[in-house]
Parts: structure tokens; C-alpha cells; sequence
């Protein structure tokens, strides 16, 4: 049976104010708020989010191959699709490790010994990663309206724009 640990980020000064603000307010006992917090940062940062991320990164691999595959899309606005997918799920893999992992590691006991090792040397690298990815993302979804924009805006210049090497 794994258990839940005590929150890293609140300190005992922090816990005896919250708790003495809470039962002069009602009757509840010392701090049981403590672990309605851990419940909720387990609930949304590890099952909502994993939920979400997995649905996602689903969701760009099949647009991925399924671009991949139509030949009738043209061939720049094909290859921007496919890499704001790729980007997309870049972003998604790395908010996955940050916020699932980095919850699990501080809140519960359920990562193994060589993982909540190895967490602080990688956790400095993840959101780097995350932030490239989310930048990434947003250029190319620039470019791609751009695109879109010379398509339909300027037709008759839009083949001397639109050239893949």
C-alpha cells in the first residue's frame, strides 16, 4: 500500500496558521485541508493531466500520419501541419514528465528508488524542453498563417512564395 507524503512546498509555521485560521472559523480538526490539497494537486496534476497529455499526443500521431499520407494537400502546408504536430506532441511528452512526475515525486512515495534519484538531475532539463517545444510551436503556427495568407489573399503570387526544397 503506498501512502501520500507531506507536501514539500509548506512549511510547519504556514501548516499552524492555516490551521488555527480554519478551526477558529469552524469546527473541523487541526488540518485536515492538508490533505485535501494533496488530493487535488494528486487528482489534476497526475490523473487530469495524464488523461489529457495521452488524448493529445493520440490525437498528433494520427494527424501526423494521416498528412503523411494525403497526397491531393499542398506540399508546404502538409509539411507545416505535420510539424506543428510533431512540436505539438513534443510539448505534450515533456508537460507530461514535468507536471505528472514532479507531483508523484513530491507528493507521493509511488516513483522507484532509481527514478526519485534521477528526478532532480532531469527535472532542470524538462522545462527547457517544454518551453522550446511551446516557442516552436508558436513560430510555426505563425508561418503556417502566413502561408495560408499568401493562398488566399494573393493567389497569383502564392507559387513563387510556397517553395519546399
Amino acid at each position: 500500500m503506498t501512502s501520500l507524503r507531506a507536501p514539500v512546498d509548506i512549511d510547519a509555521a504556514t501548516t499552524s496558521t492555516l490551521a488555527t485560521s480554519s478551526s477558529s472559523s469552524s469546527s473541523s480538526s487541526s488540518s485536515p485541508w492538508r490533505f485535501d490539497v494533496v488530493q487535488y494537486k494528486l487528482v489534476v496534476n497526475v490523473y487530469v493531466v495524464t488523461a489529457l497529455c495521452s488524448f493529445g499526443i493520440l490525437g498528433n500521431l494520427v494527424s501526423v500520419v494521416v498528412l503523411g499520407r494525403d497526397r491531393s494537400i499542398r506540399r508546404t502546408t502538409g509539411l507545416l501541419l505535420r510539424a506543428v504536430g510533431v512540436a505539438d506532441t513534443a510539448y505534450l511528452v515533456t508537460c507530461l514528465l514535468f507536471q505528472t512526475v514532479k507531483t508523484v515525486h513530491e507528493v507521493t512515495d509511488w516513483l522507484p528508488a532509481t527514478v526519485r534519484g534521477a528526478w532532480p538531475y532531469v527535472e532542470p532539463y524538462i522545462w527547457p524542453l517544454a518551453s522550446t517545444a511551446q516557442t516552436c510551436n508558436v513560430w510555426l503556427v505563425v508561418v503556417l498563417t502566413a502561408d495560408r495568407y499568401v493562398a488566399i489573399c494573393r493567389p497569383l503570387h502564392a507559387a513563387q512564395y510556397r517553395l519546399v526544397s
